[in-house]
């Protein structure tokens, strides 16, 4: 059986956990993914801490495309 892998990008406006939660077998896998942090402020603290307890085998990378705190998007690779 093959694993499954493909790359995740989520930008949900507020709902990126329930898709983390949605996406865990592809988490698992070691998929590479973009997902947006800025929506809610705990989100920049339990979306890292989710995936990486869904696979801790993560480098994560905290990225902003703004001068403002919006646009700050979480980056995942899988070592």
């Amino acid at each position: 059986m093959t694993e499954d892998r493909a790359f995740i990008k989520f930008d949900i406006e507020g709902a990126e956990v329930d898709g983390i939660n949605g996406a865990r077998r592809l988490l698992r896998n070691g998929s590479p993914f973009a997902i947006c942090v800025y929506h809610k402020p705990s989100d920049f603290w339990q979306i890292p801490q989710l995936i990486l307890s869904i696979n801790p085998n993560y480098r994560l990378y905290l990225r902003h495309h703004t001068d403002y705190v919006s646009e700050t998007v979480l980056y995942g690779v899988a070592r």
